[in-house]
């Protein structure tokens, strides 16, 4: 956007049109770093889930652009009976199950329901591959054994839940934004000098 600025300004003969266009566009700029959201919240989030299977832990999960969204980072804890190994990465659990898994979360519940349709999913010390999602229902569980053969479990994942540990930290995004400002401002002030010239 900056540089079609520059481009119509470097046709424009007028100096004060070209501080007009060009603090209409730093305007522009500062006018959207403001609206974006200025930092990244993470939490530590309980989990249990009973049903064929069941398990419980904590989840670290670092907030998205949308409203209560969480993306789950890491996961720890015990599924049935064995340690829980590690979050799968988004889309690793197969779509041949249902949607594949997104990793996220929502807190507090939107509508009462923590999990989307795609679910998180996380391995076990024992080899096994376990999905949690929420299929519009009720909350459901696929367990298995490798990620390209037939689930050895699937159904209800009825006792879910989600409660708050505490809120670990918050990353602040300010600083990128002073960073980005202070560059508009140095090419402003630059062009100045050399339009008064």
């Amino acid at each position: 956007m900056i540089w079609l600025v520059w481009q119509q300004c470097r046709t424009q003969p007028s100096p004060g049109m070209l501080m007009k266009r060009l603090f209409l566009s730093v305007f522009s700029v500062a006018i959207a770093c403001l609206l974006l959201p200025c930092h990244a919240s993470t939490m530590t989030l309980n989990f249990s889930f009973t049903g064929s299977s069941g398990g419980s832990g904590t989840v670290v999960a670092t907030s998205t652009i949308l409203a209560n969204e969480y993306l789950v980072t890491a996961i720890s804890g015990t599924a049935d009976g064995s340690a829980i190994k590690g979050l799968l990465q988004p889309g690793s659990f197969p779509a041949f199950y249902l949607p594949t898994n997104d990793n996220l979360v929502f807190y507090p519940a939107t509508n009462g329901v923590y999990l989307d349709m795609s679910g998180i999913a996380f391995t076990s010390d024992a080899g096994m591959f376990y999905n949690l999602y929420y299929n519009g229902t009720s909350y459901q569980e696929v367990v298995s054994s490798n990620l390209q053969g037939p689930a050895l479990k699937q159904g209800s994942a009825s006792g879910f839940t989600l409660a708050p540990n505490a809120t670990v930290a918050v990353t602040p995004e300010p600083s990128s934004l002073v960073l980005l400002g202070t560059g508009a401002l140095g090419i402003m002030a630059t062009l100045r000098r050399r339009v008064q010239r």
